[in-house]
């Protein structure tokens, strides 16, 4: 019984595996990130909150098979928050009251689709950044490090105590400039696209694409 469990565990690990490294050893990370990259623009034009609650839900997925692991409480924060802010000036048609404030159409709609455009940019963004973008030129290398600074960032988990918030936040910043300065980040070999890679990259700005035009085809 013990062994089977065993076997169930490192069968999972391998699959695990096997899913990020298709992102690190099929596609190059510059060409992930302009691929992805050409998936924010329609994206930013979407009116409809189920395409945007589509193209948000599909890149929350693919952060999971990317990296292994998501957190969603900073996304559902971001979205209750911006909701309840909107509420507070009420617009359009009125749903219900709760007591005597009117929870209005207009300023649900409007609340749902800033936290859920916010919401899609953070998660569009996280998936096209990664450690190893190498750009040509001065400037790609400062933003080729501003991005893996970044990547780390979100990666690493941060204690925050509320009575030492900055000295947390600064803890953390160090410990990522002190490990890049120091040289102890990978850099692996230049990784070619492959068929498959090509093959996701171009399914996945079609559909953010088709989305886009359908809705335009709609209005």
């Amino acid at each position: 019984m013990v062994q089977v469990t065993d076997r169930n565990r490192d069968r999972g690990r391998e699959t695990g595996m096997s899913r990020k490294s298709f992102f690190t050893q099929s596609i190059n990370p510059n060409t992930l990130f302009l691929g992805t990259m050409a998936c924010l623009l329609p994206f930013l034009f979407l009116r409809s909150l189920l395409f945007i609650f589509i193209e948000m839900l599909l890149f929350i997925t693919l952060n999971y098979l990317k990296k292994g692991k998501i957190k969603l409480l900073p996304s559902i924060i971001i979205i209750v928050s911006l909701v309840f802010f909107n509420l507070l000036t009420p617009v359009g048609k009125v749903l219900f009251r709760i007591g005597h404030f009117p929870i209005t159409l207009t300023a649900l709609t409007i609340g749902l689709r800033k936290g859920l455009i916010l919401t899609g940019m953070v998660q569009i963004s996280k998936f096209a950044m990664g450690r190893n973008l190498h750009f040509p030129g001065k400037a790609g290398i400062l933003v080729g490090r501003t991005f893996a600074c970044f990547d780390r960032i979100t990666a690493m988990k941060i204690d925050l105590a509320p009575s030492q918030l900055i000295t947390s936040i600064d803890d953390a910043l160090t410990k990522v400039y002190s490990t890049m300065e120091m040289g102890t980040e990978e850099h692996p070999a230049a990784v070619r696209t492959t068929k498959y890679g090509k093959i996701f990259l171009l399914a996945m700005i079609s559909l953010c694409w088709i989305l886009f035009l359908i809705q335009g085809i709609n209005l």
